[in-house]
Protein backbone atom coordinates (compact mmCIF):
# COMPACT_ATOMS: atom_id res chain seq x y z
CA UNK A 1 0.00 0.00 0.00
CA UNK A 2 2.65 2.53 1.45
CA UNK A 3 4.78 1.62 -1.97
CA UNK A 4 2.41 2.54 -4.48
CA UNK A 5 1.56 5.85 -2.80
CA UNK A 6 5.27 7.05 -2.76
CA UNK A 7 5.72 5.56 -6.33
CA UNK A 8 3.32 8.24 -7.67
CA UNK A 9 5.86 10.89 -6.91
CA UNK A 10 8.43 9.34 -8.90
CA UNK A 11 10.85 6.88 -9.74
CA UNK A 12 12.96 5.24 -6.41
CA UNK A 13 14.24 2.93 -4.21
CA UNK A 14 12.51 1.65 -0.94
CA UNK A 15 13.89 -0.42 2.00
CA UNK A 16 11.53 -1.31 4.20
CA UNK A 17 13.24 -3.41 7.01
CA UNK A 18 11.38 -6.63 8.31
CA UNK A 19 11.73 -8.43 11.29
CA UNK A 20 11.77 -12.33 11.35
CA UNK A 21 10.46 -12.75 14.46
CA UNK A 22 7.66 -10.44 14.85
CA UNK A 23 6.82 -11.26 10.82
CA UNK A 24 6.36 -7.68 10.38
CA UNK A 25 8.07 -4.52 9.56
CA UNK A 26 9.95 -2.25 12.08
CA UNK A 27 7.57 0.74 11.40
CA UNK A 28 9.10 2.30 8.49
CA UNK A 29 10.43 2.71 4.93
CA UNK A 30 13.47 4.40 3.77
CA UNK A 31 12.99 5.94 0.19
CA UNK A 32 15.47 7.55 -2.07
CA UNK A 33 14.37 9.72 -5.01
CA UNK A 34 16.08 10.30 -8.27
CA UNK A 35 14.72 13.22 -7.98
CA UNK A 36 15.46 16.42 -5.29
CA UNK A 37 11.92 17.61 -6.04
CA UNK A 38 10.13 14.47 -6.28
CA UNK A 39 11.64 14.14 -2.90
CA UNK A 40 10.77 17.51 -1.91
CA UNK A 41 7.00 17.03 -3.39
CA UNK A 42 6.51 13.42 -1.55
CA UNK A 43 7.21 15.16 1.89
CA UNK A 44 4.67 17.84 1.58
CA UNK A 45 2.07 15.58 0.43
CA UNK A 46 2.69 12.20 2.26
CA UNK A 47 3.83 13.88 5.67
CA UNK A 48 0.47 13.67 8.02
CA UNK A 49 -1.35 11.46 5.26
CA UNK A 50 -3.73 9.20 7.71
CA UNK A 51 -3.39 5.91 6.61
CA UNK A 52 -6.63 4.46 8.63
CA UNK A 53 -8.21 5.93 12.09
CA UNK A 54 -5.07 4.97 13.89
CA UNK A 55 -2.53 5.79 11.87
CA UNK A 56 -0.76 8.50 10.38
CA UNK A 57 2.01 8.37 7.91
CA UNK A 58 5.05 10.34 8.86
CA UNK A 59 7.50 11.49 6.64
CA UNK A 60 11.32 13.17 7.34
CA UNK A 61 13.46 13.94 5.04
CA UNK A 62 17.12 12.43 6.22
CA UNK A 63 18.65 16.03 6.18
CA UNK A 64 16.41 16.53 9.24
CA UNK A 65 16.69 12.61 10.59
CA UNK A 66 20.01 13.16 12.63
CA UNK A 67 18.51 16.58 13.90
CA UNK A 68 15.37 14.71 14.99
CA UNK A 69 17.03 11.16 16.56
CA UNK A 70 19.70 13.61 18.58
CA UNK A 71 17.98 15.24 20.80
CA UNK A 72 18.77 15.88 24.52
CA UNK A 73 17.53 13.81 27.10
CA UNK A 74 16.46 16.44 29.37
CA UNK A 75 13.93 19.31 27.58
CA UNK A 76 15.64 22.39 27.65
CA UNK A 77 12.45 25.38 27.40
CA UNK A 78 14.06 28.05 24.84
CA UNK A 79 13.00 31.91 25.46
CA UNK A 80 12.64 33.25 22.29
CA UNK A 81 10.53 36.39 23.50
CA UNK A 82 12.31 39.51 23.95
CA UNK A 83 9.19 41.70 24.77
CA UNK A 84 5.53 40.91 24.82
CA UNK A 85 2.42 43.07 24.39
CA UNK A 86 -0.49 42.73 26.62
CA UNK A 87 -2.81 45.19 25.12
CA UNK A 88 -4.91 42.43 23.79
CA UNK A 89 -5.52 40.88 27.46
CA UNK A 90 -8.90 41.16 29.05
CA UNK A 91 -8.91 42.10 32.96
CA UNK A 92 -11.24 39.68 33.89
CA UNK A 93 -8.60 37.69 36.47
CA UNK A 94 -8.09 40.55 38.05
CA UNK A 95 -4.23 40.71 37.89
CA UNK A 96 -2.17 43.80 37.30
CA UNK A 97 0.66 42.00 35.84
CA UNK A 98 -1.11 39.99 33.41
CA UNK A 99 -0.29 36.88 34.48
CA UNK A 100 -1.96 33.65 33.79
CA UNK A 101 -3.37 30.92 36.91
CA UNK A 102 -2.52 27.56 36.85
CA UNK A 103 -4.27 25.54 38.46
CA UNK A 104 -2.18 22.04 39.34
CA UNK A 105 -3.59 19.09 40.58
CA UNK A 106 -1.02 15.88 40.78
CA UNK A 107 -1.43 12.99 43.67
CA UNK A 108 -2.77 14.10 46.99
CA UNK A 109 -1.42 17.37 46.09
CA UNK A 110 -3.29 20.97 44.75
CA UNK A 111 -1.52 24.22 43.90
CA UNK A 112 -2.46 27.29 42.24
CA UNK A 113 0.87 29.04 40.30
CA UNK A 114 1.17 32.62 38.68
CA UNK A 115 2.49 31.91 35.20
CA UNK A 116 4.44 35.20 33.73
CA UNK A 117 5.50 34.56 30.09
CA UNK A 118 8.47 37.45 30.46
CA UNK A 119 9.36 35.37 34.03
CA UNK A 120 9.67 32.03 32.62
CA UNK A 121 8.81 29.79 35.23
CA UNK A 122 5.63 29.08 37.24
CA UNK A 123 5.45 30.43 40.89
CA UNK A 124 3.62 28.76 43.44
CA UNK A 125 0.69 31.27 44.79
CA UNK A 126 -1.04 28.39 46.66
CA UNK A 127 -0.32 25.34 47.79
CA UNK A 128 -2.75 24.38 50.71
CA UNK A 129 -0.19 25.34 53.03
CA UNK A 130 -3.06 26.88 55.79
CA UNK A 131 -4.80 23.85 55.42
CA UNK A 132 -1.70 21.34 56.09
CA UNK A 133 -0.60 23.73 59.21
CA UNK A 134 -4.50 23.02 60.55
CA UNK A 135 -4.13 19.05 59.47
CA UNK A 136 -6.48 19.55 57.14
CA UNK A 137 -6.87 18.42 53.30
CA UNK A 138 -7.17 21.27 50.70
CA UNK A 139 -9.05 18.79 48.02
CA UNK A 140 -9.09 15.10 48.29
CA UNK A 141 -10.62 13.99 44.58
CA UNK A 142 -10.64 17.04 42.34
CA UNK A 143 -10.38 20.73 42.04
CA UNK A 144 -11.55 23.25 38.79
CA UNK A 145 -11.44 26.78 37.95
CA UNK A 146 -15.27 28.80 37.80
CA UNK A 147 -16.86 29.13 34.12
CA UNK A 148 -15.62 32.59 34.61
CA UNK A 149 -12.06 32.03 36.43
CA UNK A 150 -13.29 34.30 39.45
CA UNK A 151 -13.09 31.29 42.17
CA UNK A 152 -11.91 27.72 42.55
CA UNK A 153 -14.50 24.73 43.28
CA UNK A 154 -12.46 21.93 45.17
CA UNK A 155 -14.36 18.60 45.54
CA UNK A 156 -14.64 16.59 48.69
CA UNK A 157 -16.16 13.50 49.96
CA UNK A 158 -18.15 15.76 52.05
CA UNK A 159 -19.31 18.06 49.48
CA UNK A 160 -17.59 21.41 47.27
CA UNK A 161 -15.79 24.41 48.83
CA UNK A 162 -15.36 27.24 47.04
CA UNK A 163 -12.31 29.62 47.13
CA UNK A 164 -11.60 32.75 46.04
CA UNK A 165 -9.81 36.26 46.84
CA UNK A 166 -5.96 36.44 48.37
CA UNK A 167 -6.94 34.96 51.22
Amino acid sequence: VLGKLIDKYGPNEKDMPFNEETEQTEGFVIVTFEQQEAADNAVVQLDGMNLDKAHTFKVVKMDKFDEIVRRQDRFEPQRTLTTFSRADFRDWLGDKKCREQILLRYQSETEIRWHDTMAGEPVLCYGGEREKRQKKVWCDWRVMWSPEGSYVATFHQQGIALWAGPD
